[in-house]
C-alpha cells in the first residue's frame, strides 16, 4: 500500500455585503379641486292621462252540449271453442346396431441414440487500454442583466353611473275563469219539464228508466235526483301590481392608478461549469470464442402401427306410425243485443256577462323635476410616492472549495530477480524461477486467483 493525494470539491456557504436599491413610500398632503354634481328640485306642471275601469252588462249567445240516451240494437259476434278428434301420421326414428370392421392406427414411442454437433462459447480475457473522461466543477464569475419593474401611482378621475329603483303601482284588468254548476233537464219521457216536476207516471222522475250512462240517479234506480253540468264563466277583475323604474345617477370619483416602468440593471454572479478531463486506463476485456464440439443424445420417435378391429355401428331408420289427437276450433256465433248510446246534442243559449272597459281621462298634476348642477369644491388628499433608497444587505452564496486528502492504495513492489511488475508471492516467479515470482501484471487493477502448482505463482494473472 502506498499513499496517494486525492482532491475533492465541497460546497461551502458564505456571506457578503451588497448594496441594494429599495423603493420606500413617502406620504404628503396635496390640495386639489373637484367638481360635484348637486341635485336641484323644481316643481313643473305636466298633463297625464289616467285610465279608469268601467263595468257594464253585455248579452251573449253560447252553445251548450246536452247528453241524450238512445237504445240501439247491434250485432255481436262471439267465438265458441269446439273440440274434435282428428287422425294424423308421424315418423319415428328407431336405432339399428350392426358390427363393422375398421382400420385403427396407434402410435408407439421408440428411443434411439443420435450423434450431434454443438457450438460452445469459451471466454478469453485480455487487458486493453481505454480513454476515460471525468468531469470537474470549475467556478467563474459572470456578468448578467435583469429587468426590474418600478411602480408609479397617480390619481385619475373616473365617472360611473348607478341606478336607483323607484316603485310605482299600476292597475290593470285581467280575465278570471271559474266553473259554475248548472242543472240539466234529463227527463226521458220528453215532456220538457224540469226533473221530477212533470208528474207523469210514465216518466217516473230522474231516478227510473235511464240508461247505463245516466248521471244524477240514486243508487239502484230508487229515489230521485237531478243531473248537473259545469260551465266556464269568464269575468274581468282589477288587480294592482308594483313596477320599479330605474333612474340613472352619475358620479365622478378620484381613484389611484398604479403603473409599472421597467428598469435595466447589471450584476455579477458566480457560475459552476463541468470541464471534461480525459485519462488513459487499462481494463480487462472478456471476449467469447466459438468452439465446435461433438456429443451423443437420446431421441424419441413415434412409430405408427395399423390393426383391424370390429366395432358396433348404430344407425337410425325411419318408421311410419298413425295416431289420433284432439283439435280445438273457434266457431263464430252472431247474436243481437240492445245497448244504450249517449250522444251530445248542441243547444243554443243566451246569457249575460260583465265586461270591463278602460276609459281615458286627462288631468294636470305638479311634479318635482330633479336636475344636476356642477359645483366646484376644494379638498385635501394624501399622495404616496416611492423614493429610491440605498441599503446594505447580507446575502448568502455557495462556493465550491477544494479539499485535499491522502489515501492508501495497493501498488506493485516488483520481482527481486527479473524486475517484472508483479506482487511478491511465496510460490516463486513464473518468468525467472525465482522464489519472489509473479503471476502476471500487478497494479491497481490486479486480481487474485486460487493457488496452483503450475509455472506461475497462482496469486495473480
Amino acid at each position: 500500500m502506498v499513499p496517494q493525494t486525492v482532491t475533492t470539491y465541497q460546497a461551502q456557504t458564505k456571506s457578503r455585503q451588497v448594496q441594494v436599491t429599495v423603493m420606500k413610500p413617502v406620504s404628503e398632503q396635496q390640495n386639489y379641486t373637484y367638481t360635484e354634481m348637486v341635485q336641484v328640485s323644481k316643481p313643473v306642471k305636466q298633463t297625464e292621462t289616467v285610465y279608469n275601469n268601467v263595468q257594464k252588462q253585455v248579452a251573449y249567445n253560447y252553445t251548450a252540449y246536452e247528453n241524450v240516451t238512445e237504445a240501439v240494437t247491434q250485432n255481436v259476434t262471439r267465438y265458441q271453442r269446439v273440440s274434435k278428434e282428428v287422425p294424423y301420421t308421424y315418423t319415428v326414428l328407431q336405432p339399428v346396431t350392426t358390427m363393422q370392421k375398421q382400420q385403427r392406427t396407434s402410435y408407439k414411442m421408440v428411443q434411439e441414440a443420435q450423434n450431434y454437433t454443438y457450438t460452445e462459447m469459451t471466454p478469453v480475457t485480455s487487458n486493453q487500454k481505454q480513454q476515460r473522461t471525468t468531469y470537474q466543477m470549475v467556478q467563474q464569475p459572470e456578468t448578467y442583466t435583469w429587468t426590474e419593474c418600478v411602480p408609479t401611482t397617480t390619481y385619475q378621475n373616473r365617472t360611473y353611473t348607478t341606478f336607483r329603483c323607484v316603485a310605482r303601482v299600476v292597475q290593470e284588468s285581467v280575465p278570471c275563469t271559474h266553473l259554475v254548476r248548472v242543472p240539466v233537464n234529463d227527463c226521458s219521457n220528453g215532456c220538457g219539464s224540469p226533473c221530477d216536476s212533470c208528474g207523469s207516471s210514465s216518466c217516473g222522475g230522474c231516478g227510473s228508466k235511464h240508461g247505463l250512462f245516466h248521471r244524477g240517479a240514486s243508487y239502484g234506480g230508487y229515489g230521485s235526483g237531478c243531473g248537473y253540468t259545469t260551465q266556464c264563466v269568464t269575468e274581468m277583475r282589477t288587480v294592482c301590481r308594483t313596477v320599479y323604474d330605474r333612474i340613472p345617477e352619475t358620479q365622478t370619483v378620484s381613484v389611484p392608478v398604479t403603473t409599472y416602468a421597467t428598469v435595466q440593471k447589471t450584476g455579477t454572479r458566480t457560475i459552476s461549469r463541468c470541464v471534461p478531463v480525459t485519462t488513459e486506463v487499462v481494463v480487462p476485456v472478456t471476449t467469447y470464442v466459438p468452439t465446435q464440439k461433438n456429443g451423443t443424445r437420446t431421441i424419441t420417435k413415434c412409430v405408427p402401427t395399423t390393426e383391424e378391429i370390429t366395432v358396433p355401428v348404430v344407425t337410425c331408420q325411419p318408421v311410419q306410425k298413425s295416431g289420433t289427437r284432439t283439435q280445438v276450433d273457434c266457431v263464430p256465433v252472431t247474436e243481437q243485443v240492445t245497448v244504450n248510446v249517449v250522444k251530445c246534442v248542441p243547444v243554443q243559449k243566451t246569457g249575460t256577462r260583465t265586461i270591463v272597459e278602460c276609459v281615458p281621462s286627462t288631468r294636470e298634476v305638479t311634479v318635482n323635476v330633479v336636475s344636476c348642477e356642477a359645483v366646484q369644491k376644494t379638498g385635501t388628499r394624501t399622495v404616496t410616492k416611492y423614493v429610491p433608497t440605498q441599503e446594505t444587505r447580507t446575502e448568502n452564496y455557495t462556493e465550491m472549495v477544494p479539499v485535499t486528502t491522502t489515501v492508501m492504495v495497493p501498488a506493485s513492489t516488483g520481482c527481486g530477480e527479473c524486475g517484472n511488475g508483479c506482487l511478491t508471492s511465496s510460490y516463486g516467479c513464473g518468468d525467472c524461477g525465482s522464489s519472489y515470482g509473479h503471476g502476471g501484471h500487478g497494479g491497481r487493477f490486479h486480481r487474485h486467483k486460487g493457488f496452483s502448482s503450475g509455472s506461475s505463482c497462482g496469486a495473480c494473472y
